[in-house]
């Protein structure tokens, strides 16, 4: 970042966390997608970076049988689930709103 901000001192910018992936549930309070995206928001904090949480406060919960099946892609041969990680058509338009509404706060 100290980099990026020698480079393009008056630029801005934002980050976004992953979104929710099925090996990695928020149950689970020691996976380290969860401690990667607490990590980062306190990245963001601590420099006044603008963040988007699309781990701990996105709606989809692939680890959910009927969530991964209806908003993530079964691109995987003779899967009947979604792949827990892609999302499909569903998973984007639940999304997009999100991201949306978060870039009109950086213009």
């Amino acid at each position: 970042y100290q980099a990026l901000l020698a480079k393009f001192p008056l630029s801005s910018f934002a980050i976004m966390s992953p979104i929710p992936m099925a090996d990695y549930p928020q149950t689970d309070t020691n996976n380290s997608l969860k401690v990667f995206v607490a990590e980062l928001e306190k990245f963001c904090d601590y420099y006044g970076i603008p963040f988007l949480d699309q781990y701990t406060n996105s709606p989809l919960r692939p680890w959910v049988s009927a969530y991964n099946q209806k908003y993530f892609s079964a691109n995987v041969s003779g899967a009947t689930n979604g792949d827990g990680l892609h999302p499909n058509y569903y998973g984007h338009k639940v999304l997009y709103p999100r991201i949306r509404e978060f870039i009109k706060t950086l213009v």
